[in-house]
């Protein structure tokens, strides 16, 4: 396979290889603050286990894994880039403001369980300080 063909491979799987990180962070990660909020609350219960009802925990999920699913699509469709980094930057964070209009909608309107609002609160954040990061020559994509 030649360069040409591999770039034109990498810039038409950018954008689902992006969404795929964005999913498998987005299913993995809960399990992961599960065992971190196990070994560090556990000491604090009087039966060593974990409620994953309590609101902390569903706070800290939520959040967490938002901005780490985030960051992943962002940090992936830029790595998988053969060039114009930046732009892609900016097209992935222009998705992103629409992922997270569209998540907004439906949290608010469709399902209704409204304490989902912070893990898109946290995306809209990470989004915004990601940006104001590469106005200011701070992001990754200067790095790669």
């Amino acid at each position: 396979m030649n360069e040409k063909s591999k770039k034109i491979l990498r810039w038409i799987g950018l954008l689902p290889l992006s969404v795929l990180s964005y999913i498998a962070i987005s299913l993995i990660m809960p399990t992961f603050i599960s065992l971190l909020f196990g070994l560090l609350f556990t000491s604090f219960t009087t039966d060593n286990n974990i409620n994953t009802d309590s609101y902390l925990y569903r706070i800290v999920s939520d959040i967490g894994t938002s901005i780490i699913a985030c960051l992943s699509f962002l940090y992936i469709g830029i790595l998988i880039a053969p060039k114009k980094k930046k732009e892609v930057l900016f097209f992935l964070l222009v998705v992103s403001l629409l992922f997270i209009g569209f998540s907004f909608f439906s949290v608010n309107f469709y399902v209704h369980r409204y304490e989902l609002n912070l893990g898109v609160i946290a995306e809209l954040l990470t989004v915004i300080i990601y940006y104001k990061q590469t106005k200011q020559g701070l992001g990754i994509e200067q790095q790669l």
